[in-house]
């Protein structure tokens, strides 16, 4: 084809793309980004247009410059983020509050907060919510940044290493400069990725999206017979995104399986043949899964003792929470940050949540479909077979074609079928790079021009969702506040450095001075179901003698600063023997890591002494430098017996404890002294 006719056919899908865009509209920006981000939405435009010109050199200075043009993307598509204030995402504030809540805890002096006393009352937050996007934090506040700086690190950095690696993932499948300059912008730019970081601020997700370039193309290379690189990135970077977002593993399980079973299929008769490649696949999966035991495998075995089956039963129909099939294609801007609603349950279930895909990402997909075939195509990426992969994807997110995950007992724990676009676009970003190079062949100035209309094109249909309709006041500096409609910043009265707990209080601290715990409605599924039904799901504020029961000392009705200071029941019970429990005011107890310890007071007859922090498997108690045994379970809070005349009641959070913990470690600490092993002879 020559290059004349390429080009035209490539106007024409970008043209589709943004007519599609335009006449689906509701005619509105919605909520644009700063002037400044447009400014630089334009310059990114015009930056990679440039960048496609540097043609296939390799001199320090075209790396560079490409690196820069990735760090540019990046954080333009995180630009609402570096503006003050904060958006009023959906979820941020639970991870707010888990960022604030994790680092509290480590400078309580728990390196690793398997348990954490600030969530609830008291949850293994880290144990089951995939630690990734917590610990990746750390740095930041290491530094200083509170819990939004901290959210704010976040987004740019998922943002810049999203675009790196999807960069690196079509130049390492053999895709020009060009080609995975295009790739990366189709992934920042795409609707569904924006989402994710501005209306829901699903933080595991997003940074999920890090991950999946490299799986997608590793294990494509892996099934057509690579030894060498191959297997170790997938290994790796499953392994990471197990520890990020699980539902992300499920999703891309989904799609990759037909893929590479296909590649399997294709490589039959070449160096390296079906059986070897198959082989190796196996061996990567079976050292990832072992390596990563000490997380999973308690998981497993304790996800009985949460709710967590109450938000997502296994074998539950799902087809009901799918986007209406005209979704994908209704560029509509988001209005309010609300659920998504179950077909039936509202007129339009979609009516808080835009599930558009992006007009011209679509036709850039399809165009991809019908990409020239090459001679050398056998060996590179399967342009043909991602865009396919990403049309089924996306029609599996829609309603009817959900039906057929119905009931399936592991896909029916992503609950909301729609999460299939986050590989879909994926699948479709790296198609629409690899493609560019079929189309242009040829000529660096012809891929440049390309580059330039689809990244302009994209950026056009994108820009509505650099914006959020709705933030939060900049509030750094001003201590712990909550907000008269969530414009209005006003200090409360919650005491610094000393453990309490407060109710439905907005953003967390804005510094680590306050030892605060958010104990109702954050992470519930996390909670035991009794706990969940008792106090952690509340439809409406429990009343003031029950949150008095569970110690808690303040409560707050959300967009009114409205503060009710409370009288905190004691945080310790006791039970003489055949009678009920009563507090215990004598009894003095001190909360460190993952332990606590309590004083009674003498002459104290036999019973049962209870701690108002939730039970959970692997709480151990002991009674006056007795032996170690597991903790008793009294209304789900942890509890001991106490023989007459005690005095020292401890109880501890073991990480040995139950024997699956261990045995997850044991499997995990084998897998790696097998990969380390095969790396060693793999180098001699």
């Amino acid at each position: 084809m020559t290059g004349r006719r390429a080009l035209a056919v490539w106007f024409a899908a970008v043209a589709a793309g943004l007519a599609l865009a335009i006449a689906t509209t509701e005619f509105s920006m919605g909520a644009p980004p700063s002037t400044l981000g447009m400014v630089g939405l334009a310059a990114v435009v015009l930056g990679f247009g440039a960048l496609a010109l540097l043609g296939e050199g390799t001199g320090r200075g075209r790396r560079l410059a490409v690196a820069g043009g990735l760090i540019a993307l990046g954080v333009v598509g995180a630009q609402d983020y570096l503006r003050p204030g904060v958006v009023f995402a959906h979820d941020l504030l639970y991870h707010a509050w888990a960022l604030f809540s994790t680092w509290r805890s480590v400078l309580d002096g728990d390196l690793w907060p398997r348990w954490n006393p600030y969530l609830g009352l008291g949850m293994p937050l880290l144990q089951f919510y995939c630690p990734v996007g917590y610990v990746l934090a750390w740095p930041a506040q290491a530094l200083g940044g509170s819990p939004i700086e901290a959210v704010r690190f976040l987004v740019v950095v998922a943002q810049i290493a999203t675009a790196a690696t999807t960069y690196a993932s079509l130049r390492w499948a053999g895709g020009s400069r060009p080609a995975g300059l295009l790739a990366a912008a189709a992934l920042a730019f795409a609707p569904y990725h924006l989402m994710d970081q501005t209306f829901r601020f699903a933080l595991g997700e997003l940074l999920a999206f890090i991950w999946l370039p490299p799986i997608v193309v590793a294990s494509w290379k892996v099934a057509r017979g690579e030894q060498g690189r191959a297997p170790a990135v997938l290994g790796v970077c499953i392994a990471g995104l197990l520890g990020t977002h699980i539902l992300s593993v499920i999703e891309i399980a989904l799609v990759l399986g037909p893929l590479t079973a296909w590649g399997l299929w294709r490589s039959t008769g070449r160096v390296r043949p079906t059986k070897k490649a198959a082989s190796t696949l196996l061996l990567c999966a079976s050292l990832t899964v072992g390596a990563t035991a000490a997380w999973w495998l308690p998981i497993v075995a304790e996800q009985d003792q949460t709710a967590v089956d109450k938000l997502a039963p296994p074998g539950a129909k799902i087809s009901g929470y799918a986007a209406t099939i005209d979704e994908p294609v209704r560029r509509r801007m988001w209005r309010r940050y609300d659920i998504r609603y179950k077909r039936g349950d509202r007129e339009d279930p979609g009516a808080g949540m835009p599930m558009y895909f992006g007009g011209v990402l679509l036709m850039l997909t399809l165009l991809s479909l019908g990409a020239p075939r090459r001679p050398n195509d056998r060996d590179g990426l399967p342009v043909r077979a991602y865009a396919g992969a990403a049309v089924v994807t996306l029609l599996l997110a829609t309603w009817p074609f959900a039906v057929v995950m119905d009931g399936v007992p592991v896909i029916s724990r992503i609950m909301f079928p729609w999460r299939l676009y986050a590989p879909a676009s994926v699948l479709a970003a790296l198609a629409i790079g690899g493609s560019l190079d079929r189309w242009a062949p040829e000529g660096v100035r012809l891929r440049a021009a390309m580059v330039l209309l689809a990244v302009g094109a994209l950026a056009f249909d994108v820009a509505p969702y650099l914006g959020a309709p709705e933030r939060y006041p900049d509030t750094e500096d001003q201590g712990f506040v909550v907000f008269h409609g969530r414009r209005e910043a006003r200090p409360t009265t919650v005491p610094r450095g000393e453990f309490n707990r407060v109710e439905m209080a907005p953003l967390p601290p804005t510094d680590y001075g306050f030892r605060t715990a958010l104990t109702r409605r954050v992470f519930p599924e996390y909670m035991s179901p009794k706990l969940r039904r008792k106090y952690g799901r509340f439809s409406k504020p429990p009343s003031i003698a029950q949150s008095e029961a569970w110690a808690v000392g303040w409560r707050y009705t959300w967009g009114s600063a409205r503060e009710q200071v409370l009288e905190p029941g004691p945080m310790v019970w006791f039970r003489p023997a055949g009678g009920e429990y009563a507090p215990l005011p004598e009894a003095t107890w001190t909360l460190e890591p993952e332990r606590v310890g309590i004083d009674l007071p003498a002459d104290l007859p036999a019973g049962s002494v209870r701690f108002v922090q939730m039970w959970f498997p692997g709480w151990i108690a002991r009674v006056d430098g007795g032996g170690w045994s597991r903790a008793l379970r009294s209304e789900q809070l942890q509890a001991v017996k106490v023989e007459r005349g005690a005095r020292r009641v401890e109880f501890r959070y073991s990480a040995f404890r139950p024997a699956h913990r261990s045995v997850g470690i044991g499997l995990s600490v084998l897998a790696i002294l097998l990969i380390g092993g095969s790396a060693r002879r793999v180098r001699e």
